[in-house]
């Protein structure tokens, strides 16, 4: 009689040897299972020692001295292999523990331009937003810019220009601009609103002109497509989406 398994840790291409059981069952994957998430809390982004860097056979040694802390010895029970075939573990099978640390996905944003601003420049240069803010009394909002996420270009006297902002405080902002055919410093307008928690709430809440001829949803569809990078910056395309 018994409850046999086997379990083993692994990370990459590397492999430890194999822990066999011969009373635990399953519960014995259940405690290196819980034994893993622990370890990579307690080691987080640390990579000096063989245990931090997760490598599998001082993973073993170490789970092992944990498995047994409470024991004087070690006299049954337990016993290693050099893999699944070296023991017994015919009533629960075979178990490989995952080790590899998840790497945490941050989004890279498009960098914003040169801050700079020149008053010779023409009104159709690729710093629309710094003339836009400029000139309706949003120059401040300039200095609150981290990095401009997406942007869809407009036209003077046509259609509007969109922008998705990360701002400084680490929240995003949605802002939107026209003008005529003269230009930022004659007739215009220029709207920016704070406080979003993630670009695709900025862009899913904007304020967009109901006369723009390229439609809302082909607007949305490839602001949404530049944040994720499947779109190049400032591109706009028609949505097939539809």
């Amino acid at each position: 009689m018994g409850n046999r398994i086997s379990i083993q840790f692994k990370n990459g291409e590397n492999q430890s040897p194999v822990l066999f059981s011969h009373w635990d069952g399953e519960d014995l994957k259940t405690q290196a299972e819980d034994y893993v998430e622990t370890l990579k809390k307690e080691v987080g982004d640390k990579e000096c020692m063989p245990i931090e860097r997760l490598e599998p056979g001082t993973v073993m040694v170490d789970f092992i001295r944990d498995l047994t802390k409470d024991m004087d010895r070690v006299d049954s029970n337990y016993y290693l292999g050099i893999d699944e075939n070296d023991g017994d573990n015919s009533d629960n099978g075979h178990f490989i523990i995952e080790l590899e640390k998840t790497k945490e996905i941050i989004p890279q944003y498009p960098k914003m331009r040169d801050s700079k601003f020149d008053n010779d420049k023409s009104a159709y240069d690729t710093d629309d937003i710094k003339y836009a803010f400029q000139n309706n009394g949003l120059e401040t909002e300039l200095d609150n810019i981290d990095v401009i996420v997406a942007e869809i270009c407009g036209e003077n006297d046509s259609n509007n220009w969109y922008w998705i902002l990360k701002m400084k405080d680490g929240k995003f902002a949605f802002a939107e601009g026209g003008c005529n055919y003269t230009g930022w410093n004659c007739q215009s307008h220029a709207t920016i609103t704070k406080g979003y928690k993630t670009p695709e709430e900025a862009i899913k809440k904007g304020n967009y002109s109901d006369y723009d001829n390229r439609g809302t949803e082909n607007i949305i569809y490839c602001l949404a497509k530049q944040i994720t990078g499947e779109m190049p910056f400032a591109m706009f395309t028609i949505s097939t989406n539809k």
